[in-house]
């Protein structure tokens, strides 16, 4: 039974990280902190937050080592991964991510990982692109470390796709212009997420937490 959390972002990150490790019910697990994502946000000199995320996991209980899979292939990343009772996959452009994800393999191994009743802990790029379709958010990454074609599919571990930071002012303009034709669809199930909120699945099963309840 498939076991996900897949939040908005780390600007709460320690009571969000110290809400999932009460979920988790797993003490101190052996957690991979897959940085792959902010890789493309580094080169184009972006801030970034993993720090932050890292922090929280490791002071919540959870047992974390950063891991890429840039370079990697399927055969090193089952052999380093298959003792990880969590798997992490951090915030950044989901797009470079799920390129690189095509180059090693890795979504083969997430998605063992995810069937044998693993927990999977996505946040902002790692919750994305657990969905069906990460497109509604390709407005928020930069194209410009990417080769065509650019591949727009997920994992697929829910049928719905996930907009994280709802509500920011910083993110205003991709969502409500730039992304909007491609938002605006009837056919297109969305859950938009704010930075208090993650969403947990248990099987078939989903709910939203806000961590402000839980204080």
């Amino acid at each position: 039974m498939q076991h996900l959390i897949l939040a908005a972002s780390s600007d709460h990150s320690q009571a969000i990280a110290d809400s999932i490790y009460r979920r988790i019910a797993i003490k101190n697990p052996k957690t991979a902190f897959i940085t792959t994502p902010i890789e493309a946000e580094a080169q184009i000199g972006m801030k970034t937050w993993e720090g932050e995320d890292r922090s929280a996991l490791t002071n919540a209980g959870f047992i974390t080592f950063d891991y890429t899979i840039t370079g990697k292939n399927r055969e090193q990343i089952f052999a380093d991964l298959a003792d990880c009772d969590v798997i992490h996959v951090t915030g950044g452009n989901e797009l470079y991510f799920r390129a690189k994800c095509d180059e090693s393999g890795f979504e083969e191994f997430i998605n063992e990982h995810v069937s044998k009743g693993k927990p999977y802990i996505g946040s902002s790029c790692g919750a994305i692109i657990a969905t069906q379709d990460i497109s509604p958010t390709s407005m928020l990454n930069d194209k410009s470390l990417l080769k065509e074609p650019i591949n727009t599919k997920g994992f697929g571990f829910v049928n719905f796709s996930i907009l994280p930071h709802w509500g920011l002012k910083d993110f205003a303009k991709e969502y409500l212009v730039d992304s909007f034709e491609i938002l605006y669809q009837e056919s297109r199930p969305i859950v938009a997420l704010n930075n208090y909120q993650y969403i947990e699945v248990v099987g078939d099963d989903w709910q939203i937490v806000d961590v402000r309840s839980e204080s």
